[in-house]
C-alpha cells in the first residue's frame, strides 16, 4: 500500500480565468492533468518511455466538484491519491485536491483512467514500472478495488438515439 505524499504548489494564470474572472472548470481539470504527467516524468515515464512502449491513457470519466472559489493570484497546492484500482491493474481512479495557501481543500476531482496499447488500439495492463509507480501512491480514505459494475456507475443513455433533421447535416 501507498504512503508517498505528491503535493505540488502551484497558481492559476491569467488565462485560466473565464468572462466572470473566476477560475474556468477546464483549468481545473488541466491542473489535474498537468500534476499527472509531472508525476510520470518525475519517476522517469516520460513521452520517449511512453513511445517505446506504445503507451497512452484514456480518462474514462471525470466528477469534479468546486468547494469555494480561488482568488487568481493565490498559492495554490494540488495533491494526488490512488482512489481505486481494478485486479487486472486495467483501470484506475485518481482522487485530485486542490489546497488553499491555509491548506482548506477548495476542489476536488476523481479520474477513472485506462492505459492503452496505442499500436493495438486497445487497453492493457500498465507496465510493471508504472504499476509500482500507482502502487508509491497514498490511498485515499475510500479506496476501493474497481469492479465492472463500478465502471457504469453513473447514468449514461448508451442506448439513446435521435433522428437528425436534414437541415443540420
Amino acid at each position: 500500500m501507498g504512503t508517498t505524499t505528491y503535493l505540488k504548489p502551484f497558481r492559476f494564470r491569467w488565462d485560466d480565468l473565464d468572462s466572470n474572472r473566476h477560475v474556468a472548470n477546464f483549468s481545473y481539470v488541466k491542473a489535474c492533468v498537468d500534476l499527472r504527467m509531472r508525476l510520470l516524468e518525475d519517476n522517469g515515464i516520460d513521452q520517449a518511455y511512453l513511445k517505446q512502449n506504445s503507451l497512452g491513457f484514456v480518462s474514462l470519466s471525470e466528477e469534479s466538484h468546486f468547494i469555494s472559489e480561488v482568488i487568481d493570484k493565490e498559492q495554490l497546492y494540488i495533491d494526488i491519491e490512488l482512489e481505486a484500482w481494478s485486479a487486472d491493474l486495467r483501470f484506475y481512479r485518481f482522487a485530485h485536491h486542490i489546497y488553499s495557501s491555509d491548506g482548506e481543500i477548495v476542489f476536488y476531482m476523481n479520474t477513472m483512467l485506462a492505459t492503452m496499447d496505442i499500436a493495438a488500439r486497445k487497453l492493457v495492463s500498465p507496465t510493471a514500472e508504472i504499476s509500482a509507480l500507482l502502487n508509491k501512491l497514498p490511498r485515499s480514505e475510500h479506496y476501493s478495488t474497481l469492479v465492472k459494475a463500478d465502471l457504469r456507475k453513473t447514468y449514461v443513455p448508451y442506448n439513446k438515439t435521435i433522428s437528425i433533421p436534414d437541415q443540420i447535416k
